[in-house]
């Protein structure tokens, strides 16, 4: 049986990353792995919304066809 991990958020309408196990290969503890096709993200500061380098904690922001529309 083969397992995958995914995130996804009801506002994306299901998920946003897949990770893609390799028969034999270790899977890299807290990651959900890749984006998925369409679909753009990246994480921002919570005060200044100003995007964050890798490592750093912050809000995660997505967008592509299956993301929600709001309104401002």
């Amino acid at each position: 049986m083969l397992l995958f991990q995914g995130y996804g958020m009801t506002e994306t309408c299901g998920i946003i990353s897949l990770e893609y196990p390799e028969k034999g290969q270790a899977r890299e503890f807290g990651s959900t792995g890749t984006l998925v096709s369409g679909v753009e993200a990246k994480i921002v500061d919570i005060k200044t919304l100003k995007h964050l380098p890798p490592n750093q904690v912050g809000e995660i922001c997505v967008r592509g066809p299956n993301v929600m529309q709001g309104k401002i």
